[in-house]
């Protein structure tokens, strides 16, 4: 499992505006430990930077809080799909328009 420096649960928790049911705590953890290894897989060099206090864990924490709950937020998405390397997206043209 990839090293999440403490980020856990309750930490996506006490940054959503709202509730999470408890029945979504093993997906948010998922995502917490699958954001990690997609930075960690992009950019290797933040784990060094961290554990050499070159930058700030807590900054780290909050781009992955962020990435998670991205998703949890958005209950109707304008975007259909995106794609990471090479960045692409789609929109989703009724959503999008207000219709």
């Amino acid at each position: 499992m990839a090293d999440t420096f403490g980020v856990e649960f309750e930490d996506v928790a006490r940054s959503f505006e709202g509730v999470i049911p408890d029945e979504d705590r093993a997906l948010v953890e998922q995502r917490i430990a699958e954001a990690f290894r997609l930075l960690y897989g992009i950019c290797p060099v933040v784990r060094v930077r961290v554990e050499n206090r070159q930058v700030d864990p807590d900054l780290v924490a909050d781009v992955i809080i962020r990435a998670v709950l991205r998703p949890i937020r958005d209950d109707s998405p304008i975007y259909k799909s995106e794609s990471e390397n090479g960045y692409s997206y789609s929109k989703d043209s009724l959503v999008a328009s207000g219709g």
